[in-house]
């Protein structure tokens, strides 16, 4: 019995219902509607149902940030190309020396 189901308003009002209404769930997580749970209980809850927080994604990696860019980026791909084409062109012109230019 889930009170959360996405898009299922309906749904989630018969099981609170079934639970007893809002006054009955307070009840049971032996809470209040107006101060919320007790300090002296939170130590207890987190044992009980562990800590309350949702883990940070991974950062991305420098090569994915890298990647993107090039696909996402017109002028990073116009860059890419003006270097390999003068790249290109150097060592055409001087093979012993064309690409330090």
């Amino acid at each position: 019995l889930s009170l959360n189901k996405a898009q299922a308003v309906s749904d989630n009002k018969r099981a609170l219902k079934t639970l007893g209404g809002p006054n009955d769930v307070l009840n049971l997580l032996e809470s209040n509607a107006h101060d919320g749970i007790s300090t002296s209980s939170v130590e207890l809850r987190q044992n009980y149902f562990g800590r309350n927080y949702v883990a940070s994604a991974p950062p991305p990696t420098f090569l994915s940030l890298l990647i993107d860019s090039v696909v996402e980026d017109t002028t990073v791909q116009i860059l890419i190309v003006s270097a390999v084409v003068s790249l290109a062109v150097g060592v055409y012109d001087d093979p012993q020396t064309g690409w330090i230019e």
